[in-house]
């Protein structure tokens, strides 16, 4: 059983005020995507990296370390498009696919272990999440409440999500009604079932400079 991960590292970094791609961000010396593959490469048998036009190269150098399993691609202009891109390359002898984004490179192990278990036990789509503390109110087009949702039934999607190769070939193969923001929602318009599993905390997205705070908080909490 062949296990092989889709890094999308296109992002261009714009609302962290960052002159170079987003993956390529410095936290406490380390970028992002180093950051993210170094987690991912511990349970996968390849990984391939979906780069900034452009930036092929510094990226390929950021992850040289686990360059034996790990290869760069050129990316799309969307998500979507990187992860198209990024799944034409993928043998066809891989059984289960993680998408993890390179933002969320400090999500634990753990996380990942849990989507790999759904997948192992027969599931075709895994996706961790983590249930809203918030009231949460649905609102229409002039900002007036509509209605207070119940919340146990509604979370935060995270990564890695897990598919099997054939399923994630399928979503990405179709037109997708929505845009879609993320692989499960494809899975979703093909009338799939996703089964969600326990995310965490530390798998938070690095989007602004407010993240980036965190993150350098979070690695000064760990230092020695």
């Amino acid at each position: 059983m062949r296990i092989a991960a889709i890094v999308p590292a296109a992002g261009s970094g714009e609302r962290l005020g960052a002159s170079l791609p987003k993956a390529l961000v410095a936290v406490s010396g380390h970028s992002l995507i180093c950051r993210a593959v170094e987690t991912v490469a511990q349970y996968v048998d390849l990984i391939v990296v979906a780069a900034p036009h452009g930036y092929e190269k510094p990226i390929s150098v950021a992850v040289e370390k686990w360059s034996m399993k790990t290869s760069v691609i050129t990316g799309g202009i969307t998500r979507r498009e990187s992860v198209s891109l990024a799944l034409a390359t993928l043998p066809d002898d891989v059984d289960y696919v993680l998408v993890h984004d390179a933002a969320r490179c400090f999500t634990p192990g753990s996380v990942f272990l849990e989507v790999i278990h759904g997948l192992k036990a027969g599931n075709e789509a895994v996706v961790p999440l983590l249930g809203m503390v918030d009231t949460i109110k649905r609102i229409d087009q002039n900002k007036f409440v509509v209605r207070t949702e119940d919340r146990n039934f509604l979370g935060r999607v995270q990564t890695p999500q897990g598919f099997s190769l054939s399923t994630l070939r399928a979503a990405h193969a179709r037109e997708c009604s929505v845009e879609a923001t993320d692989d499960s929602m494809m899975v979703e318009e093909m009338g799939r079932p996703v089964l969600t599993v326990l995310g965490h905390d530390l798998s938070r997205k690095i989007t602004t400079s407010a993240d980036l705070e965190w993150a350098e908080a979070l690695l000064a909490r760990r230092a020695p």
